[in-house]
């Protein structure tokens, strides 16, 4: 193998590679905390060399050790801990590009605020000192609290936060009763901090001796081959023995994605109809997990029909202090109301819960009621699209394969106008597999609860009733014509539906016009 130096004492090709070999992202200086202050200077290959054991702080804290020269840390690398409980010997790029970040010229290495009398977005700041930065921060913060309550600062920690910054903010958030937006909910540190420090830290995952043991591994959205490597490797010991299938979630199919049992490929943006779809699959087939959810969720928790949240202790009796503020739930064996931390049977899928002249459901049960609007299948239903553009074509295809009765209204002459001649037949030959009736060159006149007003070709007024109406429109997301549309519709049952939705969708259009077109018609009927 070759040597990292020769005899000379200059760099190798190969120690050359080595040290250069740095690239992504790792926030903050402390894990570089102890060197000397970092500056764009060239080390020398012949000045002396330190090794330091640290850790990096890009995400969960690997141990590295650091290659020092000159006060420069010019390369990191994988430490073996001996005797630690977990093997974490393997490096991420984010490690390895450390000696790069904590040099940049873009490193930010002390507080800095907005210029005086720039505006927001604008880019100029200027330095203030720690002790400023943290009286304006607290100042703010208490602010918000003494208008809105405790709870209305919230705080959400991940990503480039430091490991040990973490359980210091954790601290914080206790201490002055922040609200916490929660993670993973089966890792033993959560439940551990939750029992001695009273806090709520909940890290992202699960044990890692658990990972190594699961018959089943759910990848979704993560790519931990490349970006966890200290992860991937238990994964892989699941794999290998205990015939774990592994299934990814992706948009892409990236690294793991090629090494999965299944891969589901996602349109980006579409994640939260596939979980509210696997939810309803569990629901109906019966395969939800009752007692954890009963136990470990909110899913019994009382939801008030009045403003749409939790029905708390301090509602029902006065002088209940904070961490005394339980939530409601019915329990199944009292058939009465009870408290999560005291009732034996908390009922999951119960409405119209009358408590204290509250009308109330459960969290569940809500739950049940969204994922119920989207059924699988909708025959009979009567669906009008207004726009034969792709987006129009995307609701058409949906819907038809479901059962509807679907009508196209379209303005120009040709439905499916500017699309390539493929997905044109494509849609074509769909269209006349479910007898979709299509009405082009028609204008729309007026929109109702339950239908379109329209003017055809030869002048005459037409109505298209519909169980589910919908305006689809090709344009760019930063249109304002947009936002005016969504407003107008907001008190209908008519959906707006963007480019920004469609899989079909081969270009982005302004559809300024048509969107404009629409805009008038509202406007001449007092709609706007």
């Amino acid at each position: 193998m070759e040597p990292d130096r020769n005899t000379t004492g200059t760099l190798t090709r190969r120690g050359f590679l080595k040290t250069t070999a740095a690239a992504a992202l790792v926030a903050g200086s402390a894990s570089a905390a102890g060197f000397a202050a970092l500056t764009p200077k060239t080390a020398s290959a012949q000045s002396d060399e330190k090794i330091c054991t640290t850790y990096c702080n890009a995400c969960m804290g690997c141990p590295l050790e650091a290659v020092v020269r000159d006060g420069n840390v010019v390369l990191t690398r994988a430490k073996e801990i001996e005797g630690a409980p977990i093997d974490q010997k393997r490096m991420c790029a984010r490690g390895a590009s450390i000696p790069t970040l904590i040099v940049q010229e873009k490193r930010i290495q002390y507080p800095m605020k907005r210029a005086e009398g720039t505006e927001r977005g604008a880019g100029q700041w200027e330095r203030i000192s720690w002790d400023e930065a943290i009286d304006t921060i607290c100042t703010k913060i208490k602010e918000y609290q003494a208008e809105f309550g405790s709870g209305s600062v919230c705080s959400f920690t991940y990503g480039t936060t430091e490991p040990r910054n973490m359980y210091n903010l954790n601290r914080l958030e206790n201490v002055a009763q922040f609200s916490h937006q929660n993670r993973t909910t089966d890792f033993a540190l959560t439940q551990g901090t939750m029992y001695t420090a009273g806090g709520f830290y909940y890290q992202g995952g699960a044990d890692m001796d658990l990972v190594s043991q699961m018959s089943t591994f759910v990848v979704w959205g993560h790519n931990p081959i490349v970006s966890w490597p200290n992860a991937w490797h238990y994964i892989a010991d699941a794999i290998e023995n205990n015939d774990c299938k592994l299934i990814v979630v992706d948009p892409n199919k990236n690294t793991i994605g090629q090494k999965a049992d299944l891969f589901v490929s996602l349109q980006p943006g579409t994640d939260a109809a596939l979980a509210l779809g696997l939810a309803k699959i569990i629901e109906e087939e019966g395969k939800t997990d009752d007692a954890f959810m009963q136990q470990k969720s909110c899913a019994p928790f009382l939801v008030k029909e009045s403003d749409g949240r939790f029905l708390r202790k301090s509602d029902l009796e006065e002088g209940v202090a904070a961490d005394a503020d339980d939530f409601a739930v019915w329990d199944e064996a009292t058939n009465a109301m009870g408290y999560a931390s005291t009732a034996q049977n908390p009922v999951l899928r119960k409405k119209g819960i009358e408590v204290a002249g509250q009308r109330c459901n459960t969290a569940y049960s809500l739950l049940i009621d969204r994922i119920n609007e989207y059924p699988e299948k909708m025959d009979g239903q009567k669906v009008a699209i207004i726009g034969g553009g792709a987006v129009g074509l995307d609701v058409m295809e949906f819907f038809t394969e479901r059962g509807s009765d679907v009508t196209m209204v379209e303005m120009l002459p040709m439905i499916g106008n500017g699309l390539d001649p493929v997905t044109k037949c494509d849609t074509n030959a769909k269209m006349a597999k479910y007898n979709v009736k299509q009405m082009t060159n028609t204008a729309l006149q007026e929109v109702q609860n339950d239908r379109f007003i329209v003017k055809n070709p030869q002048g005459e007024i037409e109505e298209i009733p519909f169980d589910y109406g919908f305006i689809c429109l090709g344009m760019r997301a930063n249109n304002p014509v947009l936002d005016q549309l969504e407003e107008a519709f907001a008190d209908t049952n008519v959906e707006i539906i963007n480019i920004g939705d469609s899989k079909r969708a081969r270009r982005i259009i302004e559809g300024t016009e048509e969107g404009r077109n629409i805009l008038n018609v509202l406007a001449k009927h007092d709609y706007l």
